[in-house]
């Protein structure tokens, strides 16, 4: 299982595409097999840490300084989402 990911993750990347896209295809693809029932015990343990993990690398991502130069764009865009 560990191995499939992995696997598609490089693949991926060696054909110019991103590690993150080549796992979560071979995610997609355990999901649909007869041992989608047996991944999901064995993931379970870790589905909060991996969770956490996720959001905190997706934030370290944001660029604070690009957040500050469109303030004011970002403030109208989530006023209009929130009024209506």
């Amino acid at each position: 299982m560990l191995f499939v990911v992995l696997a598609s993750a490089w693949i991926s990347h060696t054909a110019g595409l991103s590690l993150a896209l080549g796992g979560f295809l071979a995610g997609m693809m355990l999901a649909e097999t007869e041992y989608r029932h047996q991944i999901e015990v064995v993931i379970r343990p870790f589905r909060d840490i991996l969770l956490g993990l996720f959001f905190i690398s997706v934030g370290m991502l944001l660029d604070f300084h690009a957040l500050w130069d469109e303030l004011w764009v970002i403030l109208a865009l989530l006023v209009s989402m929130v009024s209506a």
